[in-house]
Formats: C-alpha cells, structure tokens, sequence
C-alpha cells in the first residue's frame, strides 16, 4: 500500500513546462480552503481552484517600482547618469595592431631583462615601457580589495560605490600624466561631495624657487603628490593646484564646510582669498600629513640624491613581516609614512636667502627660536606625537582568524588604516574638519593700529616737499572757453 502511495505522490510531483506541478496546485488549493473556510468547501473547491492557478500567472507587482510616470525633465537626468555610469564600463580602443605590437612586446621584454642583467646600471625596461601609448596607463591598487578589507573592519564607502569608483579611477590613470594613482578618499560637502584621488606624476618639471610665496616645489613636501578631484566617479577628474605655505596656516585657523564648487569663494571670518579649489587643496595636505600611517616595516625608504634632484621614495618592503593583532594595538608599531608638515607650512624648513642684511637675519633668527620646531621623522612610531592633553588615535582589531587592526584617527575623523597579515589600506571619508578638544571661537581681529605721527618740519623741507598728514586740494576743474578761446576740434558752431 505505501508503494503505491509512493508511486502515486510521485506521479503527482511530475513538473509541466513551466515547472509547476499538480501535487503543488493541490496543496497550495487545500491551504487556501483551510485558511478561507467557506461553508461548502466542496462547492468552492472549482472556484479556489481557478483563483489559485490565476494567481500563478500574474506577476508580483514590486512596490519600488513607480506606479506615477516619471517627469521628462527627471527622466533626462536619469538616463544621462545612467549613461555615465555605463561609460565607465567602456575599455579603450585596441587596434589589431596594438595588439599585436603588445603580443610582441611581452615577448621583447624577456629578452631585453635577460640582455640588461649584465649590466648593472642599464635601466630596467617594463612591459609598459614597451606598449604603445594607447595602452600605458599609471599603476593603479586594487580598490575593490582595498574596500572589501575597510569594510572588514566597518569603514569606507558601499559596494557600489567602491566599484564605481574603481572605474573611476582607471579612467583617470589612461588619460592623465601619472606614474601612480590611488584612492585618497571622499570629502563631503553641504551641496556636492568630493571624491580625491592621489597620484605621482611621470616627469615633473624643474621650477624656480618662489622667494615670495615660499612654495615648495612640485615633487617634493606637500607638492610630492598632486590631487585630482571630482563630485561624481562618472565625471571630469580635475586636477588641483599646487598648494601655498600661506594656504595651510590660513587653513588652521579657520573652520569652513566645503560646498562642493571648486570655484567658489571661501566666506568666514578669517579671510581666505583663494577659491575652495586651494582651501580643498590645504586641507587634504593637513589630512595626508597627519593620519596617513602604517604598520612599522611595511615601507621602507629609497634614499635618493639631493645634487641631481632626486627626492627619496617610498616603497614597500618586499621583505614585511606582518606584526600581529595584540603588537598592534601599541602605537609604537605604527608609523607615518608622509611628511611632517611644520607651523610655516612646509615639510622641509623654508631657509632665508643668502645676501640679506644682518637685522633682518637677526630678525630672522629671533623668529625661529621663537617658532623652532623638531619635524616628526619618518617611519617613526606614532608614540611621538603630542596630543596636547587629548589623545589622536584609537586602535583596534577584529576577532576571528581572518581578523584586521585598525588605527583610527581621532584628530581627523573619518581618518582610518587597516592591516591584515601583508596587506594594507587607508582611506579619509569626512567632512575634511579637524577634532578640536573645545569649541572652535574665530580669532580676534587686528589691534588697531596707533594714529601716524609725522616727524615734518616745515623749516627743513625742501622745496617742493609737504605735509603728508595734510590733505591735498583736489585739481581745479577745466574751465569754459569764452568767446576768444578756440573750440573743440571738429565744432563748426
């Protein structure tokens, strides 16, 4: 008997083509009975029958979906973004013969690397040396593992997000000028946000040194990387302007949201005559200075030479070996990996020209006691820096084999590194505000400055010299022709 009911079940669960079976219909028909209770289920059964099989055929309407028709003006926004986006998909154009010339570069290059061992000082050539200029581009992390690791620990942007802006940026390397590019991070704004990228320029040209703003030349200090930024990852990456020691002082004693209008004026009490192009600028540099960090060991550096030019470069140590969680937990096993930037605004300490005269040397030193100041080394531990009564970082790590430590800067928040084992990653996503320990209060003005006092001396002048404290007479109009003075040239009347 149970074989037969076996057999009989079976038969019933045969799917037709749409994969719906009959034993399915006939549970789902005596559900609903059960659950409706007519008074004649026999009677009802036809009828519950029919409903149930309607119900199958029709669709599940999504309530995301808009039942209202979507105006023309949004629907042109709409289909614009989403053309943005789906032009970050598109690779670049390869030519049959680019790809012919890569094939054959990839196989040059063996030959050239086996050839140039010999020889020591040869430049070494690398594929993208060999490509043609239609496939170089800057190197470029992998942002997507970078986020997965930050989401790890709860910090960085979504999913979506992170991938777009990977595109983005993949973007950015083909066309701009770049050696390298990464991901900075994004700075929010009261009508736009930014999104920043970092990146190092292939050549950078040799420019005079400005006696006059004391800027540091690009390459190196707070020039060393150059800065792109734009609102969206499916926009025009923008490249921002070099920044000025007068900027980042300004910049740190102020307090300014950003806009989102790289145009716009900079309003506040405390002046700042740059557009928000230069104020972004100082203070992603203030950022980059402060919270980028590390754990000890995993850079190392790569001395460079002071007569041709040549900065020092950063670069990670092939031979790193991963501290572990609890190590990493003490701030002494962290460190910063960019410069230090000091009162004056500058990484390296700005030195007088030679020539000037010795009061102003005098003056000149007697400043420098005043604001001498000792630059954090590099690659040193994250214990010397001086929180002036509050403490600037907070570190953690997650449980589990597979857990990240993070050091999480409560100077700037938003700020955060993560390690796992040998990878790394950091990101800034804030309103680009530093952590003060009290409430921010606007400087006071200027003093008003005491009444000028005129040493003249009416006796002793000279001829044609005055009072400067007297007011000047204003000239005399030009006075009417009369009847014997000549006319204006060309009036007949």
């Amino acid at each position: 008997m149970s074989q037969d009911f076996e057999k009989a079940k079976a038969f019933l669960k045969k799917s037709n083509s749409d994969g719906n079976t009959l034993y399915d219909h006939i549970t789902k028909v005596l559900l609903k009975i059960s659950k409706d209770k007519p008074e004649d289920p026999l009677a009802s059964f036809e009828k519950t029958s029919k409903a149930v099989k309607s119900a199958n055929l029709n669709p599940t309407v999504l309530n995301e979906i808009p039942t209202e028709p979507i105006p023309d003006t949004d629907k042109e926004n709409l289909v614009a973004a989403c053309n943005a986006t789906l032009a970050l998909f598109d690779a670049p154009y390869v030519s049959t013969e680019d790809k012919a010339t890569a094939i054959a570069a990839h196989d040059k290059i063996n030959i050239k690397n086996e050839d140039e061992e010999e020889d020591e000082d040869a430049p070494k050539v690398t594929l993208n040396d060999l490509l043609p200029a239609s496939l170089k581009s800057g190197a470029v992390p992998n942002i997507v593992a970078n986020g997965e690791l930050l989401a790890s620990a709860g910090f960085g942007l979504t999913e979506e997000e992170t991938y777009r802006v990977s595109l983005g940026v993949k973007r950015l390397a083909r066309k701009a000028p770049v050696e390298s590019v990464r991901f900075f991070g994004k700075i929010m704004g009261t009508e736009k946000d930014y999104y920043i990228c970092e990146g190092k320029l292939l050549e950078v040209e040799k420019e005079p040194v400005d006696f006059v703003t004391k800027k540091e030349v690009a390459g190196k200090g707070a020039n060393e990387f150059v800065y792109y930024a734009t609102n969206s990852p499916e926009g025009e990456w923008k490249l921002l302007p070099d920044v000025l020691p007068e900027q980042i002082i300004t910049a740190r004693i102020m307090r300014r949201y950003f806009t989102g209008n790289l145009q716009a004026p900079v309003k506040g009490l405390v002046r700042f005559p740059w557009p928000e192009a230069s104020y972004l600028r100082a203070q992603i540099a203030r950022i980059s200075a402060a919270s980028t960090v590390s754990p000890k060991g995993f850079y190392t550096v790569e001395e460079g030479d002071e007569e041709e030019g040549i900065p020092d470069k950063m670069l990670e140590d092939p031979e790193f070996e991963p501290l572990g969680a609890e190590e990493l937990k003490e701030a002494e096993n962290w460190c910063h990996h960019r410069a230090h930037l000091l009162k004056q605004g500058r990484a390296a300490k700005w030195e007088e020209p030679e020539g000037e005269d010795d009061e102003e040397e005098e003056a000149g030193e007697d400043e420098e006691e005043e604001e001498e100041e000792e630059p954090i080394p590099l690659l040193n531990g994250l214990d010397a820096d001086e929180g002036k009564g509050m403490p600037l970082w907070r570190f953690s790590n997650t449980p589990g084999q597979h857990g990240v430590s993070m050091a999480i800067s409560l100077a700037w928040p938003g700020a955060v590194s993560v390690a796992s084992k040998k990878k790394m990653a950091n990101i800034y996503v804030g309103w680009g505000q530093k952590q003060l320990k009290e409430l921010y209060t606007p400087p006071p003005p200027a003093p008003v400055q005491s009444e000028y006092v005129s040493n003249f001396n009416a006796e002793e002048a000279e001829e044609d010299e005055t009072d400067p404290t007297l007011e000047q007479l204003d000239p005399q109009p030009p006075q009417q022709g009369g009847d014997g003075d000549e006319g204006d040239e060309g009036d007949e009347d």
